[in-house]
């Protein structure tokens, strides 16, 4: 009996340990602040993910960065972190977006050892920059590839009488990773309507600007965070924007469908952060090798019955297959709750007039 529990404590304690041993620990160090909803929805599609992984913890520093940027800002950051991550030891540490990743480039061998990084939300990637840090055997990640050149032809299908199209992307660092992609596109649509390009605006003369009504004009929306005199503005501020002005709104991503823009080729933000956690998980259990980097590329087509309405431009035949959204309420939609008590009761009254009718039937032939 005595041997019996010897053995049972050995398995229990081997087993203790094992399961401690497959523990995951992992910093995820987020470019923008809580309540950034590209960022939020990016760490929401992760979570969904470690929801069914247990063994995965999670400890997230925000960087601020879209608040406060500059150098001597992320060189307090350094010995913040520095103080933060002594004592702690990770598996992983994932980068959300730009400014997160170039901080741990520049300032990797100061804060870590030998901890693999896993980028996502960039739009651009140098193996030559990670090769210069000798970072080359660390590094996997996700690229976010905005559907760029294939709108603007979209719009001009969409639109045939199309004249002028303006193109909005602030003057961000950001920014600047999708500039090379805006150039090329607007260099392909040449001669065909007139572009526009802004970077420095503000949201008020922006409003001003496509005050009226033109059926030959369109907006592509990049992005629109910073504006010229250094203010950051809120997603509910830009969508107030977006859909206020007159002409309609194409977007790239899925921050502002259903709050003003007319649609467009949009990457899901929240399964951009699905695809990342599913890779933190390969990374993890060592299914795929380092300098693993792909491109997310998954797309969804929405656009906004509302706008079509407004500015009667039709995704159809255009777009072989597209998601309507916005849609007004239906009589059903509006009387859901009536309708399901009435369908929840309606046995109970199907039984109550069948016992009525059969009341009358034996009173009937009582008589």
């Amino acid at each position: 009996m005595k041997k019996l529990s010897i053995s049972l404590l050995v398995l229990l304690f081997f087993s203790t340990a094992s399961l401690f041993a497959h523990d995951k620990k992992i910093l995820i160090i987020n470019s923008y602040h809580k309540g950034f909803q590209w960022s939020d929805d990016v760490l929401s599609g992760m979570e969904a993910v470690f929801y069914n992984h247990p063994e995965i913890t999670t400890n997230i520093l925000y960087m601020d960065s879209k608040r406060i940027n500059s150098e001597a800002y992320y060189a307090k950051l350094r010995e913040l972190y520095k103080l933060q991550l002594k004592n702690h030891q990770y598996d992983l540490i994932v980068a959300v977006d730009k400014f997160a990743y170039d901080f741990l480039i520049k300032y990797y061998h100061e804060l870590f050892t030998d901890e693999p990084i896993l980028f996502t939300g960039l739009e651009q990637f140098s193996i030559e920059e990670i090769r210069k840090k000798g970072l080359e055997d660390r590094i996997y990640g996700i690229l976010e590839k905005r559907a760029i050149g294939e709108t603007i032809p979209m719009i001009a299908k969409m639109m045939p009488s199309l004249k002028k199209l303006t193109i909005i992307n602030d003057a961000s660092a950001n920014g600047d990773d999708s500039e090379p992609f805006i150039q090329e596109a607007m260099k392909e649509q040449a001669g065909r309507f007139e572009i526009e390009y802004i970077r420095k605006s503000t949201l008020s003369e922006l409003e001003e600007r496509f005050s009226k009504p033109n059926k030959e004009e369109a907006i592509f929306f990049i992005r629109f965070y910073n504006d010229k005199d250094g203010n950051l503005y809120k997603n509910s501020q830009i969508a107030h924007m977006i859909d206020n002005v007159k002409v309609p709104v194409f977007i790239t991503d899925t921050l502002f469908i259903g709050k003003g823009a007319l649609g467009g080729k949009l990457v899901p933000i929240q399964r951009l952060g699905t695809a990342t956690g599913e890779m933190v998980i390969d990374v993890l259990d060592k299914k795929i090798n380092p300098l693993h980097v792909k491109t997310f590329d998954e797309y969804l087509y929405q656009f906004d019955i509302q706008k079509i309405k407004q500015f009667e431009v039709y995704p159809n035949p255009v777009v072989p297959h597209f998601e309507l959204i916005n849609a007004p309420l239906t009589f059903f939609d509006k009387h859901r709750q009536l309708i399901d008590a009435v369908f929840l009761i309606s046995p109970f009254l199907v039984f109550l007039i069948l016992g009525l009718i059969h009341n009358i039937y034996q009173r009937i032939q009582s008589q």
